[in-house]
């Protein structure tokens, strides 16, 4: 019987690594930033700022939770292709 090879693709390691840091760890940092800008704005008695920044900073740790339940997915699908 012949030898299946494994497929040439990206390494599983480095997609988790580029993946997670471009669609997840920048979106949930920048979130961070707006959500103390959005602080820091009310406490100054600024209104529409801080509405404007935690709009911001919900609707990207949203993208981030969706990117990161995707990226999940997509492991279980490499991991289950391994398998016999």
């Amino acid at each position: 019987m012949p030898k299946r090879s494994k497929p040439a693709s990206i390494p599983h390691s480095d997609l988790l690594t580029r993946r997670t840091r471009d669609r997840i760890l920048m979106p949930v940092a920048v979130a961070l930033l707006l959500v103390i800008i959005a602080l820091s704005a009310a406490l100054a008695g600024l209104l529409y700022t801080p509405l404007v920044a935690g709009g911001l900073a919900l609707v990207l740790l949203v993208m981030a939770v969706y990117e990161l339940r995707r990226l999940i997915t997509d492991s279980r699908i490499i991991i289950g292709s391994w398998l016999p």
